[in-house]
């Protein structure tokens, strides 16, 4: 049986002689080719086998007319992979075509050639190793579709240094070249090969003048000394409602990806709270090339898809596409601890029928984003951040005056993201720039470290911190290896943003909503969930989402036993002490200045934040404590956040 393109028109069929004629190659010489006639339901067909290295078929290609959208089938089960390997013998050339008619005429012409069954259906860990014998590889880039897709995958191939580009300009391709006078195909064949482009100076002459364009369209904003806020006003004149914190955490996470740690982000709310809607507004300003998104299937999909993750930020559009056990759970809990994923599958080799272990590996660094109804399991929670999404009826009026606005439109006009995307297409081809923070030591210092996970979730926010010195980079000082510095400024943003996430942490899981809800239940008293939301004047739905992790927590203990029933919630444990994770800006900076005048290299700078009775370190001490008493008001928090 042979599997349908998707057309539904019928085509007129082809016989061997009418290819052989077509393409002005001799019957004889396709015949040991393996070309063959053959018909198929009553038409004839052109049967073209695609045999490995050993003399297998494991795919078979019909042609069944000249043009045409429908000319070709596949053999039902055929694996395409590199047309003509039975035939390779290395050497110093080859050419890499697209599709069998361009190998036929090459092979006729003496020339050695491999062809790409569709630009599409490289597949890089299969297919590359078949050419790595070879010192140049000439690649025809067809003018179309096809030669763009051929031209994004060399650019993420391993054979790229190798590669050199071939126009055939005004021709479509080898055959097209050859049937204009196949007399002197060879002479124009050659002709081309000496004017061949190697793909790495092209490429390189390409990303410079690309590189100047997204500069330039994204000069203004990297210019703009109130960048962030800016992001935050367009994201409100697209229509988002209520505060934006949560989808600027999503930009910052997504721009992290050019760095060796990105951040991993869990939006976590109730349903319709808009979680998705948070992801999906910080995906708007980011070019479709920075991300991977994945709404379901496979729990598997994302090891042997052939899409390449790294500098990328990989999207699960909900928590349950994530799987919770496995070989496959483990490659994603490996994803967001290492940024990276690798995966070992054991697999049968269908020439040899033995078992063999294959080593998959996507290099990184590679984010990761998820939304969930519910925090995520306990390995994988530890290693991302966990951003609520506000729920009360204050921002629900916001959202529906939002969407009234659009319906009577009402609505702003919405901003041009263009320069968004040129800006983070110009991060990307910077490549490899590096971010120190130079009050990192003073910020170690100052962080509280009674959570165990701070070990993880202090990385995250030096993360944050590089990632905004990134984007503000043109105002920012350069060291004499060309190193970004990141400002105290950029602590400071990265603050308002993370204070809650880092003040929840240390809170062991309690938010601002769940200390709103444990301080309406009153002592020595057992109320319902209908009763509680009343009495907070907010929807029984959401006050049972809190209820639930607050039951999980131990701080409210539900008495009644029995399935069905109404709860009977009571005061449980005590809630935690609500503290500030999050050093104030103010405090980093006068102890970063003061640390500066007296710290001589390579000294510990916690000497300098103890009781010693030094001169010099008792001034650090003096003026670090002095700010903390005079200037330090609370971090900034979440608007909206609580009943």
């Amino acid at each position: 049986m042979f599997e349908s393109n998707g057309s539904n028109s019928t085509p007129p069929g082809l016989t061997l002689k009418q290819y052989a004629d077509a393409k002005h190659i001799p019957l004889n010489t396709l015949l040991t080719y393996g070309v063959s006639d053959l018909t198929l339901n009553s038409t004839p067909a052109v049967r073209i086998p695609y045999r490995d290295r050993q003399g297998h078929e494991p795919a078979v290609r019909l042609r069944i007319a000249l043009d045409g959208d429908s000319k070709f089938r596949w053999k039902t089960g055929s694996k395409p992979f590199l047309y003509g390997l039975w035939r390779l013998h290395g050497g110093a050339t080859i050419a890499l075509v697209e599709g069998e008619s361009d190998c036929h005429t090459l092979w006729s012409c003496g020339i050695e050639a491999a062809g790409v069954p569709g630009a599409s259906n490289w597949r890089e860990e299969r297919d590359a190793p078949e050419l790595a014998s070879y010192e140049r590889i000439y690649v025809v880039i067809e003018p179309d579709r096809g030669g763009e897709t051929l031209q994004r995958w060399i650019a993420r191939s391993a054979i790229r240094e190798r590669v050199w580009l071939l126009n055939l300009a005004p021709f479509k391709d080898p055959s097209a070249l050859y049937l204009d006078d196949p007399e002197r195909f060879l002479e124009r064949w050659q002709a081309a090969i000496q004017k061949a482009v190697s793909w790495t100076v092209q490429a390189e002459a390409r990303q410079q003048q690309d590189r100047q364009a997204w500069y330039t369209e994204a000069k203004p904003l990297l210019e703009a000394p109130d960048l962030l806020e800016r992001i935050g006003r367009d994201m409100q004149q697209r229509g988002y409602a209520g505060d934006v914190t949560p989808p600027l955490l999503g930009y910052l996470a997504f721009t992290s990806r050019l760095l060796d740690r990105p951040i991993n982000l869990s939006y976590v709310a109730p349903s319709a709270a808009g979680k998705n809607r948070a992801v999906d507004e910080a995906k708007a300003f980011m070019p479709p090339e920075a991300y991977y998104e994945i709404d379901a299937g496979s729990d598997r999909a994302l090891i042997y898809t052939d899409e390449d993750y790294q500098c990328r930020v990989v999207i699960f559009g909900e928590a349950d596409s994530i799987p919770d056990e496995g070989a496959a759970a483990s490659a994603v809990r490996n994803l967001a601890a290492k940024n990276a994923l690798a995966y070992d599958v054991v697999e049968k080799d269908p020439r040899t029928g033995k078992h063999q272990t294959r080593h998959i590996v996507k290099p990184g660094p590679t984010g990761l984003i998820t939304t969930s109804t519910k925090s995520l399991a306990h390995q994988l929670d530890t290693r991302v951040f966990e951003v609520p999404i506000p729920d009360d009826a204050k921002l629900t009026r916001e959202i529906i005056k939002s969407q009234a606005r659009r319906a009577a439109g009402k609505a702003p006009k919405p901003p041009d993201l263009a320069p968004y995307h040129a800006l983070q297409r110009y991060l990307a081809a910077q490549g490899g720039l590096r971010v120190i923070v130079p009050y990192a030591d003073v910020l170690a210092e100052l962080v509280p470290v009674q959570a165990v996970r701070m070990r993880r979730d202090f990385d995250q926010l030096l993360t944050c911190i590089k990632t905004i010195a990134l984007v503000y980079q043109e105002q920012r000082e350069r060291t004499a290896d060309g190193e970004i510095v990141a400002a105290i400024d950029d602590y400071a943003h990265a603050c308002q943003l993370l204070a809650p996430i880092f003040d929840t942490i240390v809170a062991e899981g309690v938010t601002p909503a769940i200390r709103t809800l444990v301080a309406a239940v009153k002592p020595d008293e057992e109320i319902g969930v209908s009763a509680l939301a009343r009495r907070l004047t907010v929807s029984k739905s959401t006050v049972s989402y809190h209820v639930r992790r607050a039951v999980e927590g131990g701080w409210l203990i539900n008495h009644e036993t029995r399935k069905g029933h109404s709860a009977k919630l009571a005061l449980g444990a005590p809630l935690p002490d609500q503290t500030h994770a999050l050093p104030d800006p103010h405090r980093v900076r006068e102890v970063f200045e003061c640390s500066s005048r007296t710290v001589q290299p390579f000294e510990p700078l916690e000497q300098h934040l103890s009781h010693d009775t030094t001169a010099e370190k008792h001034e650090v001490f003096e003026c670090s404590s002095h700010l903390g008493e005079e200037r330090a008001p609370p971090p900034p928090s979440l608007s909206g956040v609580g009943f």
